[in-house]
């Protein structure tokens, strides 16, 4: 997934192309408006509807952009909120960067911390490492669990409450580790919808030397 080098588009279309996107309920759109080039893995990942669903790829395969797409998308409906829950502070802060590099500019900033970036609609994007005490206590329409397989499963069962409320919606990505960890079994569970795999060698961008 690569930005794109093609000619500008006017700002005022751009923004118009985006609200139709969400309301239409089209996040392909909505990334490609960012001036995003998909790769055929990722939009068919985000064509998916389903509640509940795992990416089983590979490294540097846009995990992290494309959660960034998925809390984007999902904070242009005002007054939500999303959670992209990372293995570790430093992965916390990549997500919070892909977040900010591809914000549209109609989601007004009004605060940018640590790990959370809120927006002028009432939205919310948190970027928080996977600690059981981080992950507790929200309500969220968009749960994103950034390389699952290394995510202590005690803190998987603790922030699942989160969309339990809202019927939000769970995408749990990874590189694999085995089958024997939560994400290991999410990827052959029948209430869960698989993507994947994917090769870091299917990706263009991945360095073959």
């Amino acid at each position: 997934m690569t930005a794109s080098v093609a000619e500008p588009l006017d700002v005022t279309s751009l923004r118009m192309e985006r609200r139709l996107a969400v309301k239409r309920g089209n996040p392909v759109a909505f990334a490609r408006s960012l001036n995003l080039t998909l790769d055929p893995y990722v939009e068919e990942a985000l064509s998916d509807t389903h509640q509940q669903q795992v990416y089983r790829w590979g490294r540097r395969t846009g995990k992290t952009t494309t959660s960034a797409i998925w809390a984007l998308y999902t904070a242009m409906t005002p007054e939500t909120t999303s959670v992209i829950l990372s293995p570790a502070q430093k992965q916390s802060q990549e997500a919070l960067r892909e977040v900010k590099q591809w914000r549209p500019v109609e989601l007004g900033l009004v605060n940018i911390s640590r790990g959370e970036v809120s927006f002028d609609n009432g939205s919310r994007i948190m970027c928080i490492p996977a600690t059981e005490t981080s992950a507790r206590g929200y309500g969220a329409q968009m749960l994103l669990l950034n390389e699952a397989a290394r995510i202590p499963e005690d803190v998987i069962h603790a922030v699942m409450p989160s969309v339990a409320n809202t019927g939000g919606k769970v995408i749990a990505n990874s590189t694999p580790t085995g089958r024997h960890n939560w994400f290991g079994r999410a990827c052959f569970a029948g209430d869960w919808n698989h993507h994947g795999p994917v090769s870091s060698e299917a990706c263009p961008r991945v360095d073959r030397k």
